[in-house]
């Protein structure tokens, strides 16, 4: 085949980083609204490791993108 799309490594890491900070965010998000167990409870905890965690490896990825 001829019109055969190769992607590089590069280019996998990049939609790997975005899609595991995106997931992150996104279970962050959904323990926040469930809510439930006070400040200290087990969802306040995932919440807060997603909202911390999640943007790290899609920035990482758009400045791996933006400098290659």
């Amino acid at each position: 085949m001829e019109n055969d799309l190769y992607w590089g490594l590069p280019v996998i890491l990049y939609l790997f980083l975005a899609g595991m900070g995106a997931g992150a965010t996104v279970v962050g998000a959904s323990m926040m609204l469930r809510g439930g167990g006070g400040p200290r409870g087990v969802h306040h905890e995932i919440a807060r490791y997603g909202a911390l965690l999640g943007p790290i490896p899609v920035i990482i990825g758009v400045l791996a993108i933006i400098f290659e």
